[in-house]
């Protein structure tokens, strides 16, 4: 197996224990209703802010929140 399989196992492991362990990180999922929504929720928040801390869009997911109000250094659109 070479080294970059086992990175991406490893990743797929750090991410799945991440989703059992981390209480915003269910409950943003359960506010998304489905993966797939949850996923492009936050590559929106990506692509549109530059995130001060990783919570932030995980915050807004879960609160059902557009954006207004997160702590975020720049807007850059």
């Amino acid at each position: 197996m070479s080294i970059f399989a086992r990175l991406m196992m490893f990743a797929v492991l750090i991410d799945q224990a991440r989703e059992e362990m981390c209480r915003l990180f269910q409950s943003a999922m359960y506010a998304a209703k489905r993966r797939t929504y949850f996923w492009e929720k936050v590559r929106v928040f990506f692509s549109l802010y530059v995130l001060d801390v990783w919570s932030s869009p995980l915050s807004a997911v879960a609160s059902k929140n557009d954006g207004r109000g997160l702590p975020i250094a720049v807007r850059t659109r």
